[in-house]
């Protein structure tokens, strides 16, 4: 940043060229950040209170300063107010921070056999990637027949390095064992190469190839081959043609549109794919927001940071702005950026914008209903009305072994599965009210006195109350309140889930279809399920340990070193004595000794 400026004085020093401005509120925190073909007359914009509306309004009365960043061109203008907005996360602006609903496919050539891998994002690690993938189910199976049908290997790179014998995928003619098996290099190359071209597919050549192969291999009569290329050739419909066609025109690329209100903002992606739409995506931004015309291509510069552009996007943008992101994007193939006045494409455009007004519709109504929800909940257990948080608690355990205590969270109604936490006991514990009672001492010496209030639901009945009570009545304030939801017992008569308030030995009377109940028995699923996650991995962890552990001979420096080398007790136990020697580092006798006991375990 080159320059500060007090935005109620000095805004006539701002230059009138195209630039970056930042702007923060009293404490230094970036608020927004904006670019400008003229930065006097854009930033002027904002605090002369001719602009009627509210993230305006409020900017103007939270901005206590302003930077400005002077570029040569608008497009270096474009392209820092991207990295700025990544870098800084203003309060204001609209962040694509990832899109989990889209797959890569990616390929390690430096691996001299590599495997097709599903991932949720790209990484300059060296790695050849192909996609993205609008449907992760679908490239998932499609993943899955390829592999099968070419007889590439699945596994992982550990387990490959590890194999001494062809596994049961080869038995089955799904994987050639190119582990184990030689002179399968070639043989290897050729149908990975195969591979993706099938997952790249930029015209009709693919089907004719693989229709060749089909042909070749049954006039060489190796007719197992043939079916697989058949089955294959059949698969592609399932993957690149997709029933949804909105006309015979050969349209393909992006469109963006967009919805704004004064309760927020969604903006808006449908992918064509010659013609037919081939899915959709959608970010929703509820609170102060840009407007939508400064909103939407920052968003698409992000979009574009993860994927790659296709050949055409349209988006209802001005067409100096579409210029500018049209040169950004063409740094490799021309990508064409513009709006549609007419025709197809123009009802690609209104489609966007109705897909946009729909998502916002149903935010609203899963945001009433979550609202409806807290506010039953708060007149159920007594609880003030700006209570907002909800943390609930539940144990994991295996006969008193490996117990792990978990929290799930829920604000405003909604589930925080980013804020969800998981503690090991310190000490061996008798039971889990035990465990229960250290978990919550553990997470209260982390909630500062005069907080924010919140509800602490614990996974158990009157018992589990009545060890949380002492924990929280010594602490100054009353921001924190207790409840425990039990889980029905038939065999005792209770037929349903029960939900108490500390202080009470009734229950609370809510229905088991009340929108506050149905919130409480989702966070306790949700605690369950995330303790249950950790306490089987723990489980593994351990037994894993304690099977090496027994052997005589096998500390725990050896065991690391076992581990690293094998991977797991299923490659140990396929493993020699003199294999134990060479790649585990072991004595003779320790490593004839441990192969014995593998063998008897």
């Amino acid at each position: 940043m080159d320059r500060s400026f007090n935005p109620r004085t000095d805004l006539s020093l701002l230059p009138e060229e195209p630039g970056v401005y930042v702007m923060k509120d009293a404490e230094g925190r970036v608020l927004y950040v904006g670019k400008a073909t003229s930065l006097r007359s854009r930033v002027r914009s904002y605090f002369g209170g001719s602009d009627p509306r509210a993230f305006v309004a409020r900017l103007e009365g939270e901005v206590d300063r302003l930077e400005v960043v002077v570029t040569p061109t608008p497009r270096d203008a474009l392209i820092l107010e991207k990295t700025l907005v990544r870098q800084l996360q203003p309060r204001y602006n609209v962040d694509l921070r990832d899109d989990r609903s889209h797959s890569w496919v990616r390929i390690d050539l430096r691996h001299p056999f590599p495997r097709l891998e599903r991932v949720r994002r790209r990484a300059r690690d060296g790695a050849a990637y192909a996609g993205p993938y609008v449907s992760g189910a679908a490239l998932r199976s499609y993943l899955g027949f390829l592999s099968r049908t070419l007889r590439l290997r699945i596994c992982a790179d550990r387990v490959f390095a590890n194999r001494t014998r062809p596994c049961l995928q080869h038995q089955m003619g799904r994987c050639m064992a190119p582990c184990v098996l030689p002179g399968l290099e070639e043989a290897y190359r050729e149908a990975m190469a195969l591979a993706r071209t099938l997952l790249r597919r930029e015209d009709g050549e693919v089907a004719a190839r693989i229709e060749a192969l089909m042909r070749a291999s049954a006039a060489d009569q190796r007719y197992e081959d043939a079916a697989r290329y058949r089955d294959l050739l059949r698969s592609l419909a399932g993957l690149w043609d997709l029933p949804e066609a909105v006309g015979p025109h050969a349209f393909h690329g992006d469109v963006f549109g967009g919805h704004e209100s004064d309760g927020g903002l969604v903006l808006q992606v449908v992918h064509v794919r010659e013609g037919r739409i081939s899915g959709t995506w959608q970010q929703v931004k509820p609170g102060p927001h840009p407007p939508l015309e400064e909103a939407l291509p920052s968003f698409i510069l992000q979009f574009y940071d993860l994927h790659r552009p296709p050949r055409e996007v349209l988006a209802p943008l001005d067409p100096g702005t579409c210029a500018l992101l049209e040169e950004v994007l063409s740094t490799g193939p021309r990508v064409q950026v513009g709006p549609a006045a007419r025709g197809p494409r123009r009802a690609f455009l209104d489609m966007a914008r109705r897909n946009a007004e729909v998502a916002w519709e149903r935010w609203q109504m899963g945001r009433n209903r979550a609202d409806a929800a807290m506010d039953q909940l708060r007149a159920a257990l007594g609880l003030p009305k700006d209570l907002r948080r909800i943390e609930c608690f539940d144990i994991s355990s295996f006969q008193a072994r490996d117990a792990v205590g978990a929290m799930s969270v829920a604000v405003d109604g909604e589930l925080r599965a980013a804020e969800y936490r998981v503690w090991h006991p310190r000490q061996p514990a008798a039971d889990d009210i035990a465990v229960l009672r250290e978990v919550l001492a553990r997470r209260l010496a982390r909630i500062p006195d005069g907080e924010d209030p919140r509800l602490l639901l614990l996974d158990g009945g009157r018992a589990h109350l009545a060890q949380a009570l002492p924990l929280i009545q010594g602490r100054a304030g009353a921001h924190l309140h207790l409840a425990a939801i039990a889980k029905a017992r038939p065999a005792e008569g209770l037929a349903e889930d029960r939900v108490y308030r500390s202080g009470s030995r009734v229950p609370v009377a809510l229905r088991a279809d009340s929108p506050a109940f149905l919130l409480l028995a989702r966070l306790r699923d949700e605690a369950h399920r995330f303790g249950v996650k950790h306490h089987r991995g723990r489980r593994r962890a351990r037994t894993l340990g304690s099977i090496l552990l027994e052997v005589p001979g096998i500390g725990p420096n050896r065991r690391a070193a076992l581990l690293r080398a094998f991977g797991s007790v299923a490659a140990l136990r396929e493993a020699s004595a003199a294999e134990l020697r060479a790649r585990g580092g072991l004595p003779r006798t320790v490593a004839e000794a441990l192969a014995q006991y593998l063998r008897e375990d």
